[in-house]
């Protein structure tokens, strides 16, 4: 899925995908997908301390194949349980194909280590809600490229450090493609390193070599430019699921990784940091020739893997 870094640091998760939300509309068949009970709402989403905007997906739960209309009948509101103070999410309408979701939104600034109700209520006074609770802040991740004397460029490592987090939600690079004279970007290419994540004495790090991760495994035959880069770090609050334990499969189902009260989905709490990589963009940049030797078949050394 391709997002610029403003919309990534607001859709930071699988949980705001598309494909659990849509598990939840299911098709009008013979059997009922829903067991009658007092199952109002799905909510997918985070609470991220380190935005200046919170967005949560949210959709009434149906028994029918329609495909949801422009207005949903639900009130999102955001409550600091520590105070009291209450925030109404507003409603933005996205459009996939024929598919309308909602994903209601706020820019107040939330607070590490503080508790949040957010709940969903209709006029009949139905309520789904999730209490969540965001993790501590934690310093800067130290992101450096280690080339040096006798490295070439091909070779050069990228390494992540990241310090003081318990847990995290997620690891990514976001790459922004464009073309060498300056021109409009065409597009934005994002990879997950959750899985690769390694601990260190005091730290969890990721390492990975840049020419390898993109061009030689990702984009060995196209060689596309690369105008500009970042890191995105983002740590999780103490109810975050061990998500990468759980299948696909079975992360799809409604009733396995849910803390809503009266509905289903997830509402998880995070702290991110996007860190600006222009000197990641900068090395890729200078190895597209070398890419595209080697998809031209040169028989040179920096070709074989």
């Amino acid at each position: 899925m391709i997002w610029t870094p403003i919309k990534y640091r607001r859709l930071f998760t699988v949980l705001l995908t598309a494909a659990p939300l849509y598990l939840f509309a299911s098709c009008d068949t013979s059997i009922e997908p829903f067991k009658e009970a007092d199952l109002y709402f799905s909510i997918w989403g985070y609470l991220d301390a380190g935005a200046d905007s919170q967005f949560v997906r949210v959709s009434p739960l149906r028994r029918s194949i329609s495909l949801g209309d422009q207005d949903i009948d639900a009130t999102v509101m955001l409550e600091d349980v520590e105070s009291g103070t209450k925030t109404i999410l507003r409603d933005s309408v996205f459009v996939f194909g024929q598919k309308t979701v909602h994903n209601y939104w706020s820019d107040v600034l939330l607070e590490h280590e503080k508790i949040y109700r957010l709940s969903v209520a209709n006029s009949a006074g139905d309520v789904s809600d999730a209490v969540v609770t965001l993790p501590k802040a934690f310093p800067d991740p130290d992101v450096t490229l280690q080339g040096g004397t006798g490295v070439p460029p091909e070779d050069t490592p990228l390494i992540i450090k990241i310090s003081d987090v318990d847990r995290i939600a997620g690891i990514k690079v976001i790459y922004q493609l464009g073309t060498p004279s300056g021109g409009v970007p065409t597009e934005y290419y994002e990879v997950s390193y959750l899985d690769r994540v390694v601990v260190w004495p005091d730290v969890l790090a990721v390492v990975m070599i840049p020419y390898d991760e993109f061009f030689r495994n990702t984009f060995s035959e196209l060689c596309p430019f690369v105008s500009d880069a970042w890191v995105v770090v983002a740590s999780a609050g103490p109810d975050w699921p061990d998500l990468l334990n759980i299948d696909d499969e079975t992360l799809a189902r409604p009733d396995v990784v849910t803390n809503i009260n009266n509905g289903v989905g997830f509402l998880g709490g995070v702290s991110s940091k996007v860190i600006h990589m222009p000197e990641l963009a900068d090395l890729l940049a200078g190895l597209q020739n070398l890419c595209s030797r080697c998809a031209a078949g040169e028989k040179i050394v920096a070709c074989i893997f």
